[in-house]
């Protein structure tokens, strides 16, 4: 007999858990960045546009701070591998967030 194949299993988490999972995540130097990134390029697009909205706008704040502050003590968005993640993944939700701006007429979105 063959094992069961297991289904996915989705966690329903309150919005404010999520944004505060991905700034945790922000800056860390540990498999939390890959883990929080993949989560982000698989789920983003079912997330609430608020909350999309405020992850995006986090990320490109961390990313500008980042560009201006690459001291050897003090890199915001962590090592260069999780800083690459980071700027990935932004690409990916930034990209979300301009065709949204497009069907929709959202002009907060720049």
């Amino acid at each position: 007999m063959k094992p069961k194949k297991l289904k996915k299993r989705e966690v329903i988490a309150p919005d404010w858990m999520i944004i505060d999972a991905v700034r945790y995540a922000v800056g860390r130097r540990s498999y939390q960045v890959a883990i929080t990134t993949d989560w982000l390029r698989d789920n983003f697009k079912k997330l609430p546009e608020d909350v999309k909205f405020v992850i995006w706008q986090d990320l490109k704040g961390d990313i500008e701070r980042d560009k201006g502050c690459r001291l050897p003590k003090f890199e915001p968005l962590g090592d260069k591998h999780n800083r690459l993640k980071w700027i990935d993944i932004f690409e990916v939700i930034n990209g979300e967030m301009q065709r949204v701006q497009k069907v929709g007429g959202d002009s907060t979105v720049s």
